[in-house]
């Protein structure tokens, strides 16, 4: 009777890997077709303008003397939905023009009931080359 169970328990733990993996990439759709009631488009003027005034708010150790002055090609990035976590996710890359004459990779996640007291959206952003900390990771890894 013991060796079923010992049998069960080694397919459970040799075969846990790959259910995991087939967990999280279920969720990803792209963004142009998938809309997703409470959470605003990566070209929305609302997250761009709080990316904008949240990296000007910033201690100057943390931005490197750069400043944002525009940001440009937004491109079509993925809605996490269906993940590990009930929260919804669009992910968003976009190129900064910065304040030094330069571009760098701006990445964002916006995401759903974040907001104040759960209440709206929040967005997390990072310059690619200018996150002297590796706040997100290398390359802004995280955010990806």
């Amino acid at each position: 009777m013991r060796l079923p169970s010992l049998m069960f328990a080694a397919f459970a733990v040799l075969t846990a890997p790959a259910l995991a993996a087939d967990y999280y990439g279920g969720g990803q759709r792209p963004v142009a077709a998938v809309e997703v009631p409470g959470v605003p488009a990566c070209d929305d003027a609302g997250v761009l303008g709080t990316i904008a005034t949240r990296h000007a708010g910033a201690t100057p150790e943390t931005k490197n003397g750069v400043e944002i002055a525009l940001i440009e090609r937004i491109g079509a990035g993925y809605v996490v939905a269906n993940g590990p976590s009930s929260i919804v996710h669009r992910h968003c890359a976009a190129t900064a023009l910065l304040s030094t004459g330069g571009r760098d990779e701006l990445v964002y996640r916006i995401s759903q009931r974040q907001g104040f007291a759960s209440i709206g959206w929040n967005v997390e952003f990072c310059l690619a080359r200018n996150d002297a900390w590796y706040v997100y990771g290398a390359g802004c890894r995280s955010l990806r």
